[in-house]
C-alpha cells in the first residue's frame, strides 16, 4: 500500500508532544486536570492526534484521532465526529457533532514562535451542560 503522507502533513508545526500547564488552563464545569500530553504525527490519512489526561480525581481519559483539514467529519468519542479546518500555518478551527447534531465548536492556536499550543473547546455534553474549556500546552523538546 502506498502512503499517502504529504509534504503539508510532514511538515505541520503541530508534529510533536505537547505537555498542558495545568496553572494556565481552566475547565468549566471541571473536573480538573492533573496532567495531560497530547502528541501528533504524521500519519497516511492526516495528522493523527493522541491525548493522555490524568484527572485530580484519579481518573483517567485517552483519545486518539486523526486531523484532516478538510471540512470532513472524522470520528471521535462512539457517536461524535470532528470536522477540522486551517485557518493558516498556526490556526486550526473545528466543529463537533454528536449522532449528527452540533455539539461545539473550537479553536487550536499555536504562539508565534510555535512552543505554546492553546486548544479552546465550547460544547454542550450529553447531559446538557455547557463546556468552556482552555488547555494551554507547552512543547516538549526533543
Amino acid at each position: 500500500m502506498r502512503s499517502r503522507l504529504t509534504t503539508a502533513d510532514t511538515q505541520d508545526p503541530i508534529i510533536g508532544t505537547w505537555i498542558l500547564d495545568p496553572a494556565k488552563s481552566r475547565r468549566t464545569p471541571g473536573p480538573e486536570i492533573r496532567s495531560a500530553i497530547r502528541t501528533y504525527v504524521a500519519g497516511p490519512e492526516g495528522v493523527v492526534n493522541t491525548v493522555k489526561v490524568a484527572f485530580v480525581d484519579g481518573t483517567t481519559a485517552y483519545r486518539q484521532m486523526t486531523h484532516k483539514y478538510n471540512g470532513q467529519g472524522v470520528g471521535g468519542d462512539p457517536g461524535e465526529t470532528y470536522a477540522f479546518e486551517r485557518v493558516d500555518a498556526n490556526t486550526v478551527t473545528f466543529k463537533a457533532k454528536r449522532a449528527g447534531a452540533p455539539m461545539g465548536e473550537g479553536m487550536r492556536t499555536l504562539s508565534p514562535d510555535r512552543k505554546v499550543l492553546t486548544v479552546c473547546f465550547k460544547y454542550t455534553d450529553s447531559n446538557g451542560v455547557l463546556h468552556d474549556n482552555v488547555g494551554v500546552y507547552d512543547k516538549q523538546e526533543t
